[in-house]
């Protein structure tokens, strides 16, 4: 992931918006020579020449201003084609990442990637490219324009050109380091706010708002410091940047002068020459910053770059389970800690089992285990007689329906939340909800399926969430589910509503992980597996 990627995979729009920066660096030259030559025909009273170079003047302007109102909607246009498609890639990078790589940082961190580092980029990335191209096209132009002059004038500006263009140097290496420093901050206080919002019950009901309000603080203050910083920095590099522009242009000031004084120019060069020179060395002073500034998105860039995705070429796609689950000898640890030790299971197609054992036990990552989404375990798991590290995870989990204590719905409408975007009937859709259950309250809410279920799930019960969830695998037609205490958090009756609807299926493979198992399902279960 580049910024050039990006630009090549836009290439016809980026041309477009390059065709309209190009035109106005043209139309401003072109103002600057028209004006000098004005000068000269007013000194020289020559009224015909005078009216024609204004005519000429009022066409350039109208055509520069054709090109700013043009230009800005095309730029905004790529700007944003290329957010989405930046959003798009991190978005697929992640999802193809393994479970355990995707949990090494925390939700907050992603979003400040999808955020936070995206307004880094427009700002210093394709805004930072935007100026660079109309600087240099500003310096090209003007130089071809002032060769019209005298061409000592050329010599002396390359000579000083140089000079200002490496200035900015010195400094290069302390810029990138500022800007990852912002990058990190606005990393560390989105997951602080995130962090302290999502504990807001907690610290209301012990009226501890000093402790919210000193957390953001402290991170906003982090954030503040990095930012002044990179701020620091800057200021240093255009101090000294515009202190070398302003002394080129007072030397080819002087230059022009002295070359008016022999005869050489006349006297409209002079304005054309500061014109041309405050141009250049502007643009120069404004380039060579902006070069290092669009070198610290890199970093970002990098960031981007180095999430690991699951890679599942050579890997065996598996259908639905035709036999069993084996897990043989399997032993699994995590930080240094034995959790399940030289476990050796069978789960066959439609039956029932419940895993039971105290805490700490190893059930909950028994069930990550057969999903697919630990695979650092030693010993075999065999999917019908196919190793699971020889299938592609991602066959695996569309065979799975894995449910917790607390499935995560949407902000989306109920429908969204069933089908996740793919294609279903309503005939379909109108089967699983009666299957499930979730008929009769789809039915009275006013906009059915197209209810919008808001942030958190906070207008549907546990149950209704966990009725969802069901029906989210059944529709994709999954036939195991894994259920981690699916039912802990619901009241009596409906826990045993959707134990019943779950352990009563014929055509499910069910997994579940309790502390409480009710009699009332022990009759429909195969196997109790005890962990200890």
């Amino acid at each position: 992931m580049k910024l050039k990627n990006y630009i090549i995979r836009n290439i016809s729009l980026s041309i477009q918006v390059l065709a309209l920066i190009i035109l106005g660096q043209i139309c401003m030259v072109f103002w600057g020579f028209s004006i000098s030559n004005l000068i000269t025909y007013i000194s020289s009273k020559n009224t015909d020449l005078f009216f024609t170079w204004l005519i000429f003047m009022i066409i350039d302007l109208v055509i520069w201003m054709v090109q700013i109102y043009i230009s800005k909607i095309k730029y905004h246009k790529l700007i944003q084609k290329i957010n989405i498609q930046i959003r798009q890639d991190i978005a697929t990078k992640l999802f193809r990442s393994s479970y355990q790589n995707f949990y090494k940082k925390d939700e907050g961190t992603y979003v400040s990637w999808l955020t936070n580092d995206i307004t880094i980029i427009n700002e210093y990335g394709f805004g930072i490219l935007y100026l660079i191209i109309s600087q240099i096209s500003g310096i090209v132009f003007s130089f071809i324009a002032t060769v019209y002059f005298d061409a000592s004038l050329i010599i002396t500006m390359l000579v000083l050109s140089f000079i200002v263009l490496y200035v900015p140097s010195i400094l290069k290496n302390k810029m990138q380091k500022r800007m990852k420093d912002v990058s990190i901050a606005n990393e560390s206080l989105t997951n602080n706010i995130t962090d302290v919002l999502q504990g807001y019950d907690s610290l209301k009901m012990m009226n501890l708002e000093k402790y919210m309000v000193n957390r953001i603080n402290l991170f906003s203050q982090n954030l503040a410091n990095k930012q002044i910083a990179y701020a620091t920095i800057t200021g240093k590099l255009m101090s000294l940047t515009n202190g070398v522009s302003l002394t080129s242009q007072i030397i080819l000031f002087s230059q022009s002068a002295l070359l008016y004084f022999n005869n050489i120019i006349p006297i409209g060069a002079i304005n054309g020459v500061q014109y041309f020179s405050a141009t250049i060395f502007s643009s120069l002073t404004g380039l060579s910053a902006n070069i290092i500034e669009l070198k610290t998105i890199d970093p970002i860039f990098e960031k981007f770059e180095n999430i690991v995705e699951d890679i599942s070429n050579n890997l065996i796609s598996i259908n639905e389970l035709t036999s069993s689950i084996e897990m043989r000898n399997v032993s699994y640890e995590f930080n240094n800690n034995k959790v399940l030790h030289q476990i050796d299971l069978s789960f066959k197609k439609n039956k029932k089992y419940v895993i039971v054992g105290d805490s700490g036990k190893g059930k909950s990552t028994l069930l990550n285990l057969i999903s697919g989404k630990l695979t650092d375990y030693s010993g075999e798991i065999i999917w019908d007689n196919i190793p699971y590290n020889k299938i592609a995870k991602s066959t695996i989990q569309n065979q799975i329906i894995y449910i917790n204590q607390n499935p995560y719905i949407f902000n989306a409408s109920i429908r969204e939340n069933l089908t996740l975007l793919d294609s279903f009937s309503d005939e379909e859709i109108q089967k699983v909800i009666k299957d499930v259950g979730l008929y009769s309250w789809i039915s009275e809410l006013e906009h059915g399926l197209d209810t919008i279920i808001s942030l958190n799930a906070k207008n549907i019960s546990g149950g209704q969430k966990q009725r969802i969830a069901l029906a989210r695998g059944l529709l994709k037609n999954k036939s195991i589910i894994l259920l981690d205490e699916p039912t802990s958090a619901l009241d009596e009756f409906s826990a045993n509503d959707i134990e019943n609807l779950i352990f009563n299926n014929e055509k499910l493979t069910v997994i579940m992980v309790t502390h409480r198992l009710r009699n009332n399902i022990k009759q429909l279960i195969d196997e109790i597996i005890t962990l200890e």
